[in-house]
């Protein structure tokens, strides 16, 4: 019985935490339909960034992006021109995150939406916030609302 408990009893050391660190409407480019598409961003204690076609966080996401020390966070002018970003998308508003599989393209309705997202991918992935059209990111092991996107 003890051998059974030892190794199957819930883990008070781990907790399972999903509280919403930042939440918004953002553009993002799709990754086989290069089409623009407005999703729901949602960033958690966890590390995880969720996207969804609606604002109901209780419904499956479309995706989510685990943030950690591979995961880049570009903004402004730093941003890649190999994409054809539409007019709405000033430079002010685009970022890019940017992990081993993919380059997400996504843009916010706003600059102080962009800047605000850019501050808290830094703060997941602990590091300063970056000043404009720098590339942010994590040398530290880890895993990372207004109209706005993710990153």
């Amino acid at each position: 019985f003890s051998f059974f408990f030892f190794f199957f009893r819930p883990r008070a050391n781990k907790p399972m935490s999903t509280a919403i660190v930042r939440a918004g409407w953002g553009t993002k480019q799709g990754a086989i339909n290069k089409g623009w598409r407005r999703r729901y961003f949602v960033l958690r204690t966890d590390g995880s960034l969720s996207y969804y076609k609606t604002g109901a966080v209780t419904s499956k996401p479309q995706g989510v992006i685990m943030l950690n020390e591979h995961v880049h966070c570009v903004s402004g002018r730093v941003c890649s021109g190999s994409t054809p970003w539409p007019a709405a998308a000033t430079e002010d508003t685009r970022m890019e995150l940017r992990t081993p599989q993919r380059t997400f393209f996504v843009f916010c309705d706003t600059t102080e939406a962009t800047s605000g997202w850019v501050t808290k991918l830094s703060e997941m992935t602990r590091l300063p916030t970056p000043r404009r059209d720098t590339v942010v990111h994590s040398e530290a092991p880890n895993t990372p609302a207004t109209s706005a996107a993710a990153a």
